[in-house]
C-alpha cells in the first residue's frame, strides 16, 4: 500500500513538472512567433506631439484575460495614461511581446493612423490646465517631484 502511495505521488509530481515545463515552452514559442511577426507595432505611425511626456512610468498588467476587455472598453489591450502622476498602465489579455511593445510605444504618445487617442488625451490635459489641476490634486511638493520642469522659482 505504501509503495502504491509513493508511486502515485511520484506520478503526480512528474505531471506537475511536465505541466510547468509545457507552460514555459508555450510562452517561449509565442514570444518567438511575435519576434518574427511584429504586426502590431508597424501600425503605430503617427508620431507623438513634441511636448508629449516621454518619461512616463510604465506599469504592465499582462495575461489578465477578460479583465483587459473590461478595462479597455472591449479591446484586448490598451494603454491608459495618468498625466498627473506620470504613469502609463498597460493592460493586455495575453502575454505577447509584440502587444506589450505596441502599448509601450503608445505610452510614448504614438497613435494609430486616423485614431489620435493619445494626442487627444494630451491636448485635453493641456487645454484644461492640467498642471494646475494636478498641483491641487497632488499637493505642491509631490507635483514638483513629478513635474520638476514646471516648478522653477517663477512657477513655484
Amino acid at each position: 500500500m505504501r509503495l502504491l502511495s509513493l508511486l502515485m505521488l511520484s506520478l503526480s509530481l512528474a505531471g506537475c513538472a511536465t505541466s510547468v515545463a509545457n507552460i514555459y515552452r508555450a510562452q517561449a514559442a509565442r514570444d518567438a512567433a511575435d519576434r518574427n511577426n511584429p504586426v502590431h507595432t508597424k501600425y503605430l505611425t503617427n508620431p507623438p506631439l513634441a511636448d508629449f511626456p516621454q518619461d512616463l512610468y510604465v506599469i504592465k498588467h499582462v495575461g489578465i484575460g477578460t479583465g483587459a476587455l473590461r478595462t479597455c472598453n472591449g479591446k484586448p489591450s490598451c494603454a491608459l495614461v495618468d498625466f498627473c502622476s506620470k504613469i502609463c498602465r498597460i493592460y493586455s489579455q495575453w502575454e505577447f511581446t509584440s502587444i506589450t511593445a505596441q502599448e509601450t510605444k503608445r505610452c510614448k504618445g504614438f497613435d494609430y493612423p486616423g485614431e489620435p487617442e493619445m494626442r487627444d488625451q494630451w491636448e485635453h490635459y493641456k487645454s484644461m490646465d492640467g498642471h494646475r489641476l494636478c498641483r491641487g490634486k497632488l499637493g505642491n511638493e509631490k507635483f514638483c517631484e513629478t513635474w520638476p520642469t514646471e516648478c522653477s522659482e517663477t512657477n513655484g
